[in-house]
């Protein structure tokens, strides 16, 4: 069976199922991987840095890339029956001897999840560090933590949002439960603004310090849908149209769709108005923000639901790109005022950016959250 993603260091075989959605349901995957005779199409997800494949004939690619993942494989689980720990040497040595210029396989750290190494591989004469994470046996899929959620998150977030605040996913296997990608330097001195994951609606159970890295996360793990709007790749791709646009037209556009909606009352024109403030230029966010609330006494049910779902979940990015935080607490009020429980859980990503009387104070009015959940 031929495998493009081999070949080429693209996505291909399963990778098209998670590119594409973002799903953890074993039975959906299951039915996938069943189209998919080949172990390594069917379990490896995403594709091997295009530097370890720049040295290797073409011809000779696919057979590298199978050696190297029944490496991989083969450690991961060999560290799962050796209590965590990754024989770096025996790996490293067996990695070089299929044709990778290894330099160096290192032990980095054990976590709660998994145990990770470093891998150092030297690409056009300097050396390029890697991270090889291997996890436990067993998918937390609650709370997101694991192979499966977190090698489904990685794929979907690099297909889906290519400006993100993680650390560059390159490949991993939902069976042998491995996952490799860049690994961060401790300190950058060009730390550029990117669009965090509540951009795709997106939030994290799991905002740990230890997870950040010279601005940015090292790890995939806890992230989840916040509404049944993230995962629709459709209504997703729709959003993205306003990126083709030149900045000088958006705001044009954005006007345009707005009259649209508000005749036909189709309610993913309103989550879309909503999720396209972040790519309109700075000085017309808060005015189309704004233009938006003073809407939604005007909006059917539906369209008042899909409008509030992604408002609240661009607050973490009108946080940052905001002159004064003072401006956006009524925002913050109305969108509560919904008593809309999506809502509500997006905006409590938000509110460790704003003053912290006011944060505690909506956190308390929002206890029914945590009261509802026991």
């Amino acid at each position: 069976m031929h495998i493009n993603f081999v070949q080429n260091a693209s996505f291909g075989g399963i990778t098209k199922l998670f590119t594409k959605k973002y799903t953890t349901d074993p039975d959906q995957i299951s039915e996938k991987q069943l189209k998919y005779p080949n172990a390594y199409a069917a379990d490896v997800v995403g594709s091997l840095p295009g530097g370890w494949l720049k040295n290797v004939p073409y011809q000779d690619r696919q057979a590298f890339a199978y050696e190297i993942f029944d490496i991989l494989g083969k450690h991961a689980n060999l560290a799962r029956e050796h209590f965590d720990c990754i024989q770096e040497l025996s790996m490293e040595s067996e990695l070089r001897k299929a044709g990778l210029a290894v330099k160096k396989v290192s032990k980095i750290d054990a976590g709660s999840y998994g145990t990770v190494a470093g891998i150092t591989v030297e690409e056009n004469g300097k050396n390029k560090n890697y991270v090889y994470k291997v996890y436990r046996a067993a998918d937390n899929n609650s709370t997101k933590h694991g192979a499966l959620p977190e090698i489904a998150f990685a794929a979907y977030l690099n297909n889906h949002l290519s400006n993100h605040n993680f650390a560059k996913f390159y490949f991993g296997d939902i069976t042998s439960k491995y996952m490799v990608c860049e690994q961060l330097p401790y300190i950058s001195r060009n730390i550029t603004q990117r669009k965090p994951v509540e951009y795709l609606g997106f939030i994290s159970s799991d905002n740990h310090p230890a997870n950040l890295l010279a601005g940015r996360n090292v790890d995939y793990g806890g992230f989840k849908p916040a509404n049944e709007l993230a995962a629709n790749v459709q209504l997703r791709l729709k959003c993205l149209q306003i990126r083709k646009i030149p900045l000088n037209e958006r705001e044009q556009y954005w006007e345009n769709l707005y009259a649209k909606a508000m005749k036909t009352q189709e309610k993913d024109l309103f989550y879309m108005l909503s999720i396209g403030i972040v790519d309109l230029p700075y000085e017309s966010r808060l005015e189309k923000m704004e233009v938006l609330f003073n809407s939604m006494e005007h909006l059917n049910p539906q369209s008042l639901r899909h409008l509030a779902i992604g408002l609240s979940s661009i607050m973490s990015f009108m946080n940052t790109h905001t002159p004064s935080l003072k401006i956006l607490e009524p925002y913050y009020k109305t969108l509560h005022g919904l008593r809309i429980k999506q809502v509500d859980l997006n905006i409590t990503r938000a509110l460790h950016h704003m003053k912290i009387s006011f944060a505690l104070k909506m956190l308390e009015e929002m206890d029914y959250l945590v009261q509802k959940d026991k």
